[in-house]
């Protein structure tokens, strides 16, 4: 009874999260998207008074619920002291025990959040309605939450299902990773994680060349699986590598978007942690060479989200699956069981070749492929001739004759 009820959990789970994005996609998505707010916020220099149609910081908000909670407490010793917030704002607990400012709106006190934690709010209401428009948005977000409509429009600006980039190698990230200590000249691994799946590639670097290293890297990667459509970066070493690899493909320009943004460093420094438990379990110092067996072990993994491994989702196509209206056929694309293929028998084929006519040739006569010697009238027994040298000179006067080749066909 308990398997049943674990097999339908996971089930449930799937279904609930049938419309997600892997762990990556979310990361690049919500960067950018916390990105092009911190844009609008810089932009912006009206910073007098609170309005509820622009966006807050964390701090400002802190520090205005910090005010409102004071004017309470003053109101309630003071019977004579008039609120200056009562009936526009008030201050509730998060299902985290934080505090939360709450905004009168249309007669309704309504949840306003700080500008860092708007994509946690209207993310999951985009999942949950099968990334719907921003309209459609608009009407989920304002029954419980005042956000700007400019924030929720830009969700589907960055949205990779919403901008139809959701397939492998539309999007990607570099990370380096700097580690603590030498293995021979490496200190540093470059990080290639594709966003749609989290597939990943690590290649153990050196400080002293890692500028050309990352550039030759990152051109072997778009010549093997091609250029992606957007690129983020948040390290100034990439920076100069990404210019060396457009000047290397002048002879076949790459068109990429690169995306300066603060990618989140949590995974990251997981990876870190995986190395250094690797290296400790086989009582080892090679970090550079963990490096590949964790790629091949993480590339492997079956994730919840897809229920493949990131190696499946790009290299193997389930059973059955459609490309284009046709049945693709998976004997043919590689396994990470590594089966053995039905291979098909080589059926031998048969050239038809002219029929050849040869001279013919009398019984006692002098084959035709050997040189004509002349008579010249001198008579010797067999044991005074000298075949090589009649052979020579013949050869000598043949040299002089244009032959026609006895073989060649009528």
């Amino acid at each position: 009874m308990a398997s049943t009820s674990k097999v339908s959990d996971v089930r449930s789970s799937y279904k609930k999260n049938a419309d997600n994005v892997c762990r990556a996609s979310k990361e690049a998505i919500k960067a950018e998207f916390n990105d092009k707010l911190r844009n609008i916020i810089l932009q912006s220099t009206e910073r007098t008074a609170f309005d509820k149609s622009k966006l807050w910081s964390k701090l400002y908000l802190n520090e205005l619920m910090a005010e409102i909670q004071q004017e309470q407490h003053i109101s309630k010793f003071r019977k004579d002291y008039k609120n200056k917030y009562e009936d526009e704002f008030e201050v509730g607990t998060s299902r985290y025990g934080g505090n939360q400012l709450l905004v009168k709106d249309q007669g309704l006190f309504k949840i306003f959040p700080a500008w860092q934690d708007i994509f946690d709010i209207i993310w999951p209401l985009h999942l949950q309605h099968h990334h719907p428009s921003p309209e459609l948005m608009k009407h989920v977000v304002q029954d419980f939450h005042i956000i700007p409509n400019f924030a929720i429009e830009l969700l589907n600006e960055v949205c990779s299902v919403c901008l139809g980039e959701d397939r492998p190698f539309a999007r990607c990230a570099v990370h380096i990773l700097q580690m603590h200590q030498l293995d021979n000249a490496f200190d540093r691994i470059m990080v290639y994680e594709e966003l749609h799946t989290g597939f990943l590639h690590m290649v153990p670097m050196s400080h002293d060349t890692i500028d050309s290293e990352i550039s030759l890297e990152l051109l072997r990667l778009f010549m093997d699986y091609g250029p992606p459509k957007k690129l983020f970066i948040d390290d100034k070493i990439v920076e100069t590598s990404i210019d060396q690899v457009k000047h290397l493909t002048q002879f076949a320009p790459f068109d990429i978007e690169i995306k300066h943004v603060q990618l989140n460093s949590a995974y990251m420094d997981r990876l870190k942690l995986l190395l250094f438990e690797w290296c400790m379990d086989n009582n080892s110092s090679s970090w550079a060479i963990a490096c590949y067996v964790l790629k091949w072990q993480l590339n492997k993994n079956i994730y919840q989200t897809h229920r493949k491994s990131p190696f499946d989702q790009i290299f193997r196509c389930s059973d059955g699956k459609k490309y284009k209206g046709k049945k693709v056929d998976v004997t043919s694309l590689p396994s990470t069981s590594a089966a053995r293929e039905v291979v098909t028998p080589i059926v031998p084929v048969i050239f038809e070749c002219p029929e050849m006519i040869l001279p013919i040739i009398e019984e006692g006569s002098v084959s035709s492929l050997a040189p004509v010697v002349e008579d010249k009238g001198t008579t010797s027994s067999d044991d005074e001739t000298d075949e090589p040298e009649v052979y020579l000179e013949a050869v000598d006067e043949s040299m002089e004759v244009e032959e026609v080749d006895p073989l060649a066909i009528n």
